[in-house]
């Protein structure tokens, strides 16, 4: 099996560009021999180190930058709505609280910063909520757990109801429902065991020729001799003959 490449991504919650690659690079993980490693960043930060400025800044590249942002949300499947207060949201709040949370994420718990960062970009760029204060923070947090717990539980009924019976020990099931499904497996398990043996020991009773030829003959000879007609050796009904005696 080849190794899997590495792909470090750099993406701030403010940045809709950042979104666009975070999506397509965790379907392309799905399929493609590659890991991608999200790693979050304050652009706000870069912008003021290098002496950029924001593309919207500049009018002409505002203008494309809505038209290609709208081009690549159709491709991707992105739903992108921009904030009311666009020029507020992106210059004046910012994003260093969001992205300082997911940095404390990213340390502690790796496998939570994919849906907490797409929870925070959902809040700015769906649902034009706000995510540079604390409050904020607690809510997408909240959202993101009430997710997991939904998720977790339709999971979980989907494991009880559908899945075959081994599917259970693959699954994080309170003890008495593991106990429970653990019994009526087994009750089943047994059940089918002894109707198994039930019928081969009806295939091997009825169906084997020599078995067959053998009973037949006990019966055969039983009648005969019931009857007189008995044509047993010499020997034989000398034996007989003593026995009855």
């Amino acid at each position: 099996m080849s190794k899997k490449t590495v792909i470090d991504l750099y993406f701030d919650v403010i940045s809709p560009y950042s979104r666009i690659a975070f999506e397509s690079l965790l379907r392309y993980e799905k399929s493609w021999p590659i890991e991608v490693n999200l790693v979050p960043f304050f652009l706000g930060g870069v912008m003021k180190a290098t002496g950029n400025k924001p593309p919207m800044m500049t009018p002409a590249k505002a203008i494309y930058m809505n038209k290609d942002l709208q081009r690549n949300a159709d491709y991707w499947g992105v739903k992108l709505v921009p904030p009311k207060d666009l020029m507020e949201t992106l210059l004046n709040r910012g994003s260093l609280m969001a992205q300082r949370f997911l940095t404390a994420i990213d340390a502690r718990n790796k496998e939570h910063v994919a849906p907490v960062a797409r929870e925070l970009w959902e809040r700015v760029w769906v649902r034009n909520e706000t995510i540079h204060m604390i409050s904020d923070l607690r809510e997408a947090k909240d959202e993101m757990m009430a997710k997991i717990r939904l998720y977790e539980k339709r999971r979980l009924e989907l494991t009880v109801d559908k899945l075959p019976y081994w599917r259970f020990f693959h699954s994080r099931l309170r003890l008495i429902d593991f106990v429970f499904v653990y019994n009526l497996a087994k009750d089943e398990m047994m059940a089918k065991i002894r109707l198994y043996e039930k019928r081969r020991l009806e295939l091997t009773v009825d169906k084997l020729p020599y078995w067959r030829f053998f009973h037949s003959r006990l019966r055969k000879d039983a009648d005969e001799r019931t009857s007189g007609r008995w044509r047993g050796s010499s020997s034989q009904k000398k034996l007989i003959a003593y026995e009855e005696m």
